[in-house]
This record gives C-alpha cells, structure tokens and sequence, in this order.
C-alpha cells in the first residue's frame, strides 16, 4: 500500500464526518489503512493490530522536550498572559516518556486505587440520584443536566476542589478541551493556552490552601508528598492538576451521552439492560469501543524510521493512532458497526495501551456503571425530544445536548 499524499481533502473529509466519522474510517481501513496529512503534517493509521502495536511497543513514545518545534500561538499567548498565569509546563503526561512519565503518574495514581475509588461510590450514587430527581416539566437534558455535572463533581470530590467552583471549571474545560482537537484554529488553541493558564493560576492559590491545611484529598496528598521530598516540581504539579481535573470529567461526559443515545438508538438493547443490570459493565465496555469519547491519540518512533503498513515513516514525525476506527475494524469484531451490549471479549482501545493507560479507567467505569443503573431507573421509557448533535471537538467527541422526555 502506497503512501496516500493528501493536501486539504484529509482535513476537509474530517469536518465534512463530524457528527459520523465512522463510514470514513471504514474507507480508510479498506483503502489506506496508512494515509498522511501534508496539511496536519501527521500520518493516521486505522487498522486494529497496527493500531494497537503502536500503542504497545516501547519504542513509539513522544518527541523529546528539545525537540519542540516554535509556536507563533504560544509565543502569543506567553506575550500577553506570561505574567498574568503561573509557569506550568507545555506538556503533560499524555505526551511524556519515561523516566519523567513514569515519576508523575506514579504520585497520581496513589488515589485511583480500588480502595479510594470504592469509597466514592456513595458519593456518585447520591449525586446521581439528585441530578435525576423528576422535575414538573418531565423533560431533562441528559448532557448539561446529568452527564457533564456528574463527573465534574466526583473529580472535583476526588481532587478536594470545592464543589461551587465547578461551574467556572466547565467553561474553562471545554476551552482547555479545544488543545486536543486536530481541527482547531489558531484562536481556538489560543484559548486554550488562555484556559489552561486560569486553571493553572487556581491550582496555584489552592495547592497554597492545602499546603496550610491538608485533607484526605488527591491534591493534599500530592502537596505532601511534593513539600516531603518527591521528584515534582510546582510546574509539573500544576499541568498534572489541570490534566486531571479536565479529563477526568470530560471524558466521562462523553461516554455517558454516546452510551445512552446508543441505547435509545437500539431498544432491543435498552430493554434487556432494563431486565438484566449485570450486563450494563460489559454495555459500558461495548458503548466504548461503539462510540469512544477520545477518537485518536498520538505518537511518534522515538528511535528509527519505521515501516508501518509498508509505508516509510520518519523518526518523530507524529503518528495518529485512530483508536476508533480500530474499534469497528471488522478483522477484529464481528459486526462491528452494530451495537451490541453481549458482545464477548470487547478488546476495544478506547482507554489507550501499554504505559499510557488511562490512568481513570476504573473510576470511569465505575462512574458509568452507576450512573447508568440510575438513569435506567428514572428515564427506561423516555423519548429523544430532538436529534443531538456532536460538538465540534473532532476528538473529544460528545454530544451538545440529549434532550429526553419521560
């Protein structure tokens, strides 16, 4: 398979597949299972195994730190917010290698233990249940009333962040988010530079505040740790906490709006998650790989050029890992564009391979399995008002709103 040089049509075809990427993923794994992107300078592979080799082999990692290439957005951005935000790092530990990525996820994931995770869930069930709670209109907004307020409050909980800040946070995530979507302009990367320096400023005054006063939180924990003697700096700190916090919620947000609007999609399986609630954590897994909340992610060959579907790619140049497609790739799954909640053996890619692992996917998943056992209890017979949109983060993929009545 030859490389396929494209110019614009690459970028052109992603927005034209906004709201369903998934029939061109499928072109892609048929047609160029390897494609590059002259305009995005990035080459994008589709198929399952090549997918997941990547993901798992030590030698695709991310670009050295001296390496970074100059960004005429983020000089902008250092001009005129430099002495306004505190310094933080460019870079978090989604595109760290080790050792460096190793040392910061090992200080955060003393709190996404079994243990802590276990004792948030009556905080999740209680949250779940009031945000349900009927109202005289019998009509909700499952998004901005439920999916995005849910997560955001358990990460705020897990993280000791007070709970009437989260309001403000939502704005600045969705800012913070636009860093990640391969079809932002050059504003919306400003603003997300913008978000992430707001963030960054309000960690700083709360890291302060813990510094004083330590709780049983994350971020008391990691102050402690950090004025104890552990390998972290305050940058490094205040790019971990702000990474935290936004993907801890907006992921979520995603898998539960997708999951459920796959649901009132497909009935058949709605009603027997109604009947048989032991199916809904292999229905999580199957609404995951459907319809993952996080499309691609990136990598590059630290060491050589590579061979990858016979097409050369050169050291450091990025890799765009199209997890999603590999989700539906048909040597993989049976039927993959259908929907089905007893699906055996669901080996989707959604929380990423080897190292960089989501480091949330328990709480995740726990977060999903109660809120999904609520919201069948409240909304099992309700009715799409209106057919939702996708917003228009090509890569954190989400609904605007799921408007429902019941």
């Amino acid at each position: 398979m030859k490389k396929m040089e494209t110019g614009e049509d690459f970028l052109l075809e992603m927005h034209r597949s906004l709201q369903n990427p998934y029939p061109f993923y499928k072109e892609l794994r048929d047609k160029s299972p390897i494609v590059y992107s002259e305009v995005l300078d990035t080459f994008f592979v589709s198929r399952y195994n090549t997918c997941n080799m990547i993901l798992k082999e030590k030698q695709f990692g991310h670009t050295p730190n001296d390496m970074e290439e100059p960004s005429p957005i983020f000089d902008r951005y250092m001009k005129e917010y430099g002495d306004k935000h505190p310094k933080m790092k460019r870079r978090s530990i989604l595109s760290l290698n080790p050792p460096d990525h190793t040392r910061i996820r090992n200080l955060a994931s003393k709190s996404f233990t079994p243990r802590a995770i276990e004792q948030l869930k009556p905080f999740i069930e209680n949250l779940s249940e009031n945000l349900l709670r009927p109202n005289a209109t019998h009509e909700i907004d499952l998004i901005t009333q439920f999916a995005a307020p849910l997560p955001a409050y358990v990460i705020a909980k897990l993280m000791g962040v007070p709970e009437h800040d989260m309001p403000r946070f939502k704005i600045l995530s969705d800012e913070f988010a636009k860093l990640f979507n391969p079809l932002s302009s050059d504003d919306d990367i400003y603003d997300g530079f913008v978000a992430k320096g707001e963030l960054g400023k309000y960690f700083s005054g709360l890291i302060d505040i813990k510094k004083k006063d330590p709780s049983e939180d994350l971020l008391s924990k990691m102050v402690t740790d950090m004025e104890s003697g552990y390998n972290i700096t305050v940058e490094e700190l205040l790019t971990l906490c702000t990474l935290l916090l936004v993907a801890g919620h907006e992921t979520t947000t995603n898998l539960i709006g997708n999951g459920f609007y796959a649901l009132m999609k497909n009935r058949d399986q709605m009603n027997m998650l109604i009947d048989d609630r032991s199916l809904i954590k292999n229905a999580i897994e199957e609404m995951l790989r459907y319809d993952p909340p996080v499309q691609m992610v990136s990598r590059v060959s630290m060491t050589d050029d590579v061979s990858i579907e016979g097409v050369e790619v050169p050291k450091n140049k990025f890799i765009a890992v199209i997890v999603a497609s590999a989700n539906r790739d048909e040597e993989i799954f049976n039927e993959p564009d259908k929907f089905d909640i007893t699906r055996s053996e669901i080996r989707h890619l959604s929380f990423s391979e080897g190292i960089h692992f989501c480091l949330g996917a328990p709480l995740a998943r726990v977060e999903g399995a109660i809120a999904f056992d609520k919201i069948l209890d409240h909304l099992k017979g309700g009715k799409i008002i209106e057919e939702p949109k996708y917003r228009g983060n090509y890569n954190m993929r989400g609904l605007e709103h799921l408007r429902i009545s019941f």
